[in-house]
C-alpha cells in the first residue's frame, strides 16, 4: 500500500516537501509593536492532519498539464505574482514578486496561494497523481492523545511529553532520506572502544529510508500550513505579525477578538 518508489518519482517529490511557516511579515519585521499582540497556537496541529485527513497511497500516476479530479496530487507548476499578503509556501518567503518560477506543490495548497499572492498566474506543467484513504494507523495519534491526557492528570511530566513527541516525530520518518555512511565500533591502539564511520558500498545505498514514503509525509505539514494560513486570513492578513509553524501572532483588537 505505501511501497518504495523509483527515484525519478522520490526526486519530483522531494521539491515540494516543507515543514512549518516561520517567518515575519515583511510589514511588521524590524518593528518595535507597541500594541497588544493576540496569540493563537494549534494544539498538536500535525497529529490532528494525520487523523483527520485523506493522504496518499501506492505508486504516483505520472500527468501532463492540469492535475486529474479526484485524487491528491504533487503538481510542479510555473508561476507569477505581484505581491505578498501572506506566504504560504516556504520556498516563496523573501519574494515579495516573481516571474516564471517553478516550484512543487500539493493541488490543495493552491485554492489558498491564490487568495495570498496578489494576481497570481499559474501555468501546469506536470506531476504525480494518487488515491487517497484515512492512514490505516491513524489511532495511534488519537491514542498517544489520549495517553498523554492521563499522564497530565497524574502529573507525570516524563510521560506528558513522551506521548507528545510520539505524536509529532512520527512524519519525519516517512521523509527520512537513505544512509549512506554507517558507524563501526572499534578497539584502538589504546585499548580504548572507539567507533568510526564508514562508507556503504555504492551498490548497498538506498533511495530511501526504511520507512519513506514521501506522498503521506510531505502532505501532513502541507496541511498543517493551509490550516494556518486559512486561519489567519480570519483574523484580518495585514494584522498578521508572525507565523511559528502552529503560531499564529496578530494585533489584539475588538475585530481580532471577535
Amino acid at each position: 500500500v505505501y511501497p518504495e518508489l523509483d527515484e525519478k518519482e522520490t526526486e519530483f517529490l522531494r521539491k515540494g516537501v516543507g515543514g512549518g511557516i516561520t517567518y515575519a511579515p515583511s510589514k511588521w519585521q524590524f518593528k518595535d509593536i507597541k500594541h497588544d499582540i493576540l496569540h493563537i497556537d494549534a494544539h498538536q496541529m500535525h497529529p490532528t492532519q494525520a487523523y483527520m485527513k485523506l493522504f496518499p497511497y501506492g505508486e504516483g500516476e505520472y500527468f501532463i498539464g492540469k492535475p486529474p479530479m479526484a485524487k491528491r496530487c504533487a503538481c510542479r507548476i510555473r508561476i507569477t505574482y505581484d505581491d505578498v499578503k501572506l506566504h504560504s509556501i516556504i520556498s516563496l518567503i523573501g519574494c515579495d514578486f516573481t516571474t516564471d518560477k517553478e516550484i512543487v506543490v500539493w493541488d490543495f495548497e493552491i485554492p489558498t496561494m491564490q487568495k495570498v499572492y496578489v494576481n497570481l498566474e499559474i501555468e501546469y506543467i506536470d506531476g504525480y497523481a494518487y488515491n487517497m484513504r484515512p492512514l490505516p494507523w491513524r489511532k495511534f495519534y488519537a491514542n498517544n492523545y489520549h495517553q498523554r491526557l492521563k499522564a497530565r492528570a497524574k502529573r507525570d511530566d516524563f510521560n506528558v511529553l513522551y506521548y507528545k513527541l510520539l505524536n509529532n516525530s512520527s512524519y519525519g520518518k516517512l521523509l527520512e532520506r537513505s544512509h549512506t555512511q554507517v558507524f563501526a565500533n572499534f578497539i584502538n591502539d589504546e585499548g580504548i572502544i572507539d567507533s568510526q564511520v564508514i562508507d556503504k558500498p555504492p551498490e548497498e545505498v538506498e533511495i530511501n529510508a526504511k520507512y519513506t514514503y514521501i506522498p503521506v509525509g510531505s502532505c501532513i505539514p502541507a496541511y498543517s500550513r493551509v490550516n494556518l494560513i486559512e486561519t489567519a486570513l480570519k483574523f484580518g492578513w495585514e494584522k498578521i505579525c508572525y507565523f511559528d509553524t502552529d503560531s499564529i501572532f496578530v494585533l489584539k483588537d475588538e475585530e481580532t477578538m471577535r
